[in-house]
């Protein structure tokens, strides 16, 4: 018999059903939209209300009033990219109807806060629960989208790289479109600037541990291709991992209004992402477009306080901005300058304080398109309400950030796919690197129309596939990315799918955690060259040789290719990197550092250069010397680290994955709130995406799957989901890792729908409550027009 659990709450208009199945996933039944919005809300902030309360507080750059001076770093970020203001400003924009329903939401968040604490978390290390607001939620929501915006750390590593290698920095692009490096001449003193803002964002990466890393697997494919007659929808999001996750899942019902949704949501945000209604189902990759700039700005030597523009002098903006620190006698106090082009970032700098030196003549301001998304919330409603392919791309034209790769599949047999997103159109260049301010030649112009991002619907092969690669030909007549991942995982996915008659969710999963690197496999023609010099290294090779590509944990082959990988990066590239070597491997990414592609396209520049042979990096020796050297640099580097039994050399020893914690970062707390290391198999190139960190060997790993979810269009009580955690956001509760064994196999777990699935796994009930009798005139909380 399920328990059951009552709660008399203000804020609610009627009563709400909220039923909790085996994995502690709530499946809500309102009467209204604000009240459905309520109890989201309200399962949240109970569930989830530690992480949101820290989430907030960065959001709103806040830390330092709980933590002290170590989180100054980031409060000075956080109010310098203005995420708090720019949500603020959106949300003026947003009409009262929509408007009610982030209000209704914030109401049920606010509900669970006073209900007193819910983990251990909270019991160590309380944090404010002052009521939540829908200032919070856009706030955290355009966290979430810089987290998956590029590429103002790829503009800077620029700098660093051009400095070390001039124009044979193109060399190790992601492609070759590298013509602007003689717009920042070391005359306008930029270089030290951008090595100071990447220093200071590395101290936020020390901050909250290394975590870099952004992908993802989509794909839909059609009834002809299918078991059922039916399409079948895949999406695995690839996240750094954490505890508790980014994503909670829930299943939200409010039957007079004709809603029904279900899938993955952002605790601190109405809605669902990603996921099915009744109708059609969706998943989403990033695009990895390029939506942010620097602009050298500069300034009035006799008034610091104007900068140049095409029509001469203007007079910036100025922020005042005070930070409260625990512990501290008084607040932090800075000033920053707003351009036209965005925040004077370079302002953030310790040095320029108010008492401190003078400010520069020049400064980095950082323009980002998804700055203006007062449509979030719109965009996430309708897309949650959509019921055919034209509906979906209405809600997605109102998608501001960040921008992605949404596929779609409809109960009638509809496939298709949409780029959604906010994209600059320039005036002048392609933004890689830091471009003049003053001359006006390389402002954003507009931005790409809606009807001319590229979209497919119903496509002749019957499948669209998604894998943060080249998703545009060289006619496209906008320029979107230079940074595009390498299209291995796309391929791999794609050869499985055309492969398999009759395709099933099964075996959609078992594609989503396949582990075969086309990009690893590339090395086997030159080992196969490599001659041993003793049993050990000969054994080695021959397993190499008779490898077929599978990064399975248990396998040598893996550990041996990958271990000659990294020492050639180090060999060929980091005596001529220099200084920007670490900046180059993404080192000190984490989620406020969204990442370039440099880390990830690492190896296939590395392989490249050696098909090559060109003599700037290979010198006097071939290619098959140099990875003959990186061959013997492994063994030795492995018997040192594993032991002298080549056959212990397994994958899974070294390539593991551990989920932390914010507290898990305390070594005290660790074991309380991290979980791991498990072996795992997959890199950077296989479906089942597993990377290491700025290609660290043996370090901790990157991107992976956040979430594996299949869609089968046949019957929604059929669709496959699980999480790399679970549910809950406390080691307390049962469901915070019970859902990882499953993960970690490879297995999902079902998502009931319809209300017989849901009642038979059914294992918690919560009734929600008025405080007071529903007046007669219930607002039903449904936007006109929605």
């Amino acid at each position: 018999m399920a328990r059951a659990r009552s709660f008399r709450l203000e804020g609610l208009k009627d009563r709400v059903e909220i039923r909790f199945d085996d994995w502690g996933i709530p499946h809500i039944e309102a009467r209204t939209l604000a009240d459905l919005f309520f109890a989201q809300g309200f399962v949240h902030g109970r569930d989830r209300g530690w992480q949101m309360r820290f989430n907030r507080l960065v959001a709103l750059g806040r830390l330092s009033e709980v933590f002290g001076p170590m989180g100054l770093e980031m409060d000075r970020f956080a109010r310098g990219v203005g995420w708090a203001e720019h949500a603020r400003a959106g949300l003026e924009r947003i009409p009262p109807p929509l408007r009610s329903l982030l209000e209704a939401y914030a109401a049920g968040v606010s509900a669970a806060f006073r209900c007193g604490p819910s983990g251990l978390e909270d019991r160590l290390v309380p944090l404010p629960d002052f009521p939540w607001t829908p200032l919070h939620s856009a706030a955290w929501g355009l966290v979430v989208a810089w987290s998956l915006s590029w590429n103002w750390d790829s503009e800077l590593c620029r700098v660093a790289m051009a400095r070390a290698l001039g124009e044979r920095a193109a060399d190790l692009e992601p492609e070759a479109v590298f013509g602007e490096t003689a717009l920042f001449p070391e005359t306008m003193g930029v270089e030290p600037m951008a090595e100071r803002l990447l220093s200071m964002y590395g101290a936020l990466a020390r901050w909250l541990g290394p975590r870099e890393g952004i992908g993802s697997n989509n794909w839909v494919v059609a009834g002809s291709r299918t078991a059922t007659g039916r399409p079948l929808l895949a999406n695995d999001p690839h996240l750094p991992l954490s505890l508790p996750s980014l994503w909670y899942e829930q299943h939200l019902v409010c039957e007079p209004e004709g809603f029904a949704v279900a899938g993955v949501t952002v605790p601190g945000l109405p809605g669902v992402v990603l996921g099915h209604n009744a109708a059609i189902a969706w998943g989403a990759t990033a695009v990895i477009a390029d939506t942010q700039d620097w602009f050298i700005e500069r300034f009035d030597p006799e008034n610091p306080l104007r900068y140049e523009t095409p029509e001469g002098w203007a007079e910036a903006e100025v922020r005042e901005i005070e930070i409260r620190v625990r512990g501290a006698r008084a607040p932090e106090r800075f000033r920053m300058r707003v351009t036209r082009h965005g925040p004077v970032l370079t302002d953030l700098l310790p040095e320029y304080e108010p008492e401190g030196i003078p400010w520069p003549q020049v400064g980095l301001a950082l323009a980002w398109a998804g700055a203006q998304a007062e449509t979030w919330w719109e965009a996430l409603l309708r897309l949650n309400r959509a019921s055919n392919w034209e509906e979906f791309r209405e809600a997605l034209r109102r998608w501001p950030a960040p921008v992605l790769n949404f596929v779609y599949a409809d109960r009638e047999g509809h496939i298709g796919y949409q780029m959604a997103g906010r994209i600059p159109i320039r005036r002048q260049g392609h933004g890689l690197v830091p471009v003049p301010g003053w001359s006006g030649e390389f402002d954003w112009a507009g931005e790409i129309p809606f009807e001319a991002l590229p979209f497919a619907f119903d496509p002749p092969e019957g499948l669209v596939v998604t894998a943060n690669h080249r998703i545009v030909g060289p006619r496209y007549p906008y320029f979107i990315s230079a940074e595009w991942m390498p299209d291995h995982r796309a391929r791999r996915i794609r050869e499985r799918l055309e492969s398999t008659p009759a395709l099933t969710a099964a075996d959609c999963l078992t594609i989503q955690t396949d582990v075969v690197s086309l990009g690893a496999l590339e090395w086997k023609p030159w080992l196969a060259q490599v001659e041993p010099g003793d049993a050990d290294e000969a054994w080695l090779l021959a397993q190499v040789k008779a490898w077929d590509g599978r990064m399975e944990a248990e396998a040598v082959a893996p550990t041996i290719v990958a271990t000659v990988e990294w020492m050639l990066l180090r060999r060929l590239l980091e005596p001529r990197l220099r200084s920007a070597w670490r900046r180059y491997l993404g080192e000190s990414l984490n989620v406020f550092l969204p990442g370039h592609s440099f880390y990830r396209t690492a190896p296939h520049a590395l392989r490249a250069l050696l098909r090559r042979g060109d003599p700037f990096w290979l010198g006097e020796r071939s290619a098959v010397e140099w990875v003959a050297e990186a061959f013997r640099e492994a063994v030795r580097w492995l018997r040192k680290r594993l032991g002298q039994d080549p056959a212990r050399w397994t994958w899974g020893r070294i390539h593991r994955v551990t989920l932390r914690h914010v507290l898990g970062q305390v070594p005290a707390l660790a074991p309380l709130f991290n979980r791991g290391p498990f072996p795992l198999g997959g890199d950077g190139d296989t479906p089942l995406q597993a990377g290491f960190q700025g290609n660290q060997l043996g370090g901790p790993l990157g991107a992976l799957p956040s979430w594996r979810f299949v869609a089968d269009l046949s019957d929604w009580d059929r669709c496959l989901a699980v999480l790399p955690g679970g549910q809950g956001g406390s080691p307390t509760s049962r469901h915070y890792f019970d859902q990882f064994p499953l993960w970690h196999a490879g297995r999902a777990r079902p998502m009931p729908w319809s209300p017989e699935a849901v009642r038979a796994h059914t294992r918690r009930i919560w009734t929600l409550e008025p405080v007071a009798p529903t007046p007669p005139d219930r607002l039903s909380g449904s936007p006109s027009g929605l």
